[in-house]
């Protein structure tokens, strides 16, 4: 039977299921990432910025969902520990455009090997097959949502501007 016709029922469990494998990563991530001084929504932040994706809070904060205060905040922190760089906007003084310091491209190549760890630690019970078909569900879902996936080698020197491969 498919989620469709199950009269709401389906549709709950799926939520349920997706809400707490969502946790249940970001906790792993945490786990996996506290070495590095560094929380799992910390490295999602960074790893946008890195690829060029995001120079800018509001584009972070629409991004994440999140309001602009919890941004800064966020910002203040991995600023704090130098892996960020805020600076004016040279054409528009208003805003604000953020880089990357060396110690923060590193930061995020390591990371991304560690999140690849705690992902492997997530997905032990699935047979490739199943991960295949796991991975090409989730982006059907995205892509038909109008919510393209974008995928980045943080493996490769090139992966991350000015990053290193550990």
């Amino acid at each position: 039977m498919r989620v469709h016709e199950d009269e709401g029922k389906g549709h709950r469990q799926l939520g349920y299921l997706l809400g707490r494998t969502a946790l249940l990563k970001d906790r792993l991530l945490d786990t996996h990432l506290a070495e590095l001084g560094i929380t799992a929504a910390q490295l999602k932040v960074l790893a946008n910025i890195a690829l060029g994706h995001m120079q800018r809070p509001s584009d972070l904060c629409q991004l994440f969902n999140i309001d602009s205060g919890a941004m800064t905040r966020m910002l203040d922190r991995l600023e704090k520990k130098q892996l960020i760089l805020r600076q004016r906007d040279a054409q528009d003084r208003r805003m604000i455009k953020i880089d990357m310091t060396a110690k923060g491209n590193d930061v995020v190549s390591r990371g991304i090997l560690l999140a690849e760890q705690a992902l492997n630690e997530l997905t032990h019970a699935l047979s490739a097959e199943e991960f295949g078909q796991l991975t090409a569900c989730l982006q059907k879902i995205l892509i038909s949502a109008g919510v393209a996936p974008f995928f980045a080698d943080f493996t490769r020197p090139h992966g991350v501007p000015g990053g290193k491969t550990p």
